[in-house]
């Protein structure tokens, strides 16, 4: 059965890289150029826009204090970042060391070369395993716990359902719906944020011409398009969904808010995957589906 979500075929190939490919093992062996330090010392032709970017970012993170800091870290937004950065910075090298167009023209192709540099600077000093390891576990834990919840809230509304208020009736049943949902949104999150900078990292380097401008541009284009999807997603259910419900009540109207919003986040996320495959794809000038075995060439 094939899989027809973008996100999910590419996190597939993403969980099983091209370990026997030599491009693969030769990118491992190459040091990270991507630091902290590195994003931060902006060429002058790239303040205007690193003005820009900060303008946009930091009265975010500052409202949102250690709930998004924590969101952000685990959820692998901040890893992405030097990933997108990372993978284009080894692509850009390749180019302007004149070994692009050879490495091209191995078995691999266009794509599968460029997916080999990714997956390997993604997989590099086991950062990528160990993450996922955390998220993996912080997914079942919490899990489970919703669910030893969930129980708990069910007994108590069977038991004295009669005696209790109906508003707090109401939280009681709505609670576990949204705790299900945010854990969804998590891990889908998680997910997508690494495939999304597996993508932006093999595009940007054709739109660059050195790799300062390589590192900030991928990295930049990386946040902008979590961020905005982030911010969408708290729109469409802070604002949007209660505003046409307006006037109207009952659980499943309250319930339909999460899911609504997680499906949101979800096709939103989904859609830029897709719109930057599609110009990765025109870019290369070569015909593939994301169904198809190329990573594997």
């Amino acid at each position: 059965m094939r899989v027809s979500s973008l996100s999910w075929r590419l996190w597939r190939a993403l969980r099983n890289p091209p370990e026997e490919q030599a491009i693969y093992r030769r990118t491992l062996g190459v040091a990270h150029s991507v630091t902290l330090f590195s994003l931060c010392r902006f060429r002058e032709s790239n303040r205007i826009l690193a003005g820009i970017l900060s303008l946009f970012f930091l009265p975010i993170v500052a409202f949102a204090g250690p709930a998004l800091f924590f969101f952000l870290v685990f959820n692998s937004t901040v890893y992405g970042v030097f990933w997108a950065a990372s993978i284009s910075v080894r692509i850009t090298t390749e180019r302007l060391g004149a070994t692009y167009d050879l490495l091209c023209l191995t078995p691999a192709g266009t794509l599968g070369t460029n997916w080999a540099i990714s997956t390997a600077s993604i997989y590099r000093n086991e950062t990528f395993k160990r993450l996922n390891v955390i998220v993996r576990g912080l997914v079942i834990a919490a899990l489970f716990v919703a669910t030893i919840v969930t129980l708990i809230f069910v007994l108590i509304l069977i038991a004295d359902a009669e005696d209790r208020p109906a508003n707090e009736l109401r939280v009681l049943s709505l609670a576990p719906v949204y705790v299900y949902a945010f854990i969804a949104a998590f891990y889908i999150d998680h997910v997508q944020s690494v495939v999304l900078s597996a993508l932006i990292g093999m595009l940007t380097p054709y739109y660059v011409q050195n790799t300062s401008d390589a590192q900030l541009w991928a990295a930049g284009s990386f946040l902008v398009l979590q961020i905005s999807t982030y911010l969408v997603t708290i729109f469409t259910g802070l604002i949007v969904l209660p505003a046409l419900y307006a006037g109207r009540t009952g659980w499943l109207i309250d319930s339909s808010i999460p899911v609504l919003s997680l499906l949101v986040f979800y096709t939103l996320r989904e859609g830029y995957l897709r719109i930057v495959w599609s110009r990765l794809i025109r870019r290369m000038d070569i015909r593939v589906h994301p169904d198809e075995n190329w990573q594997s060439s």
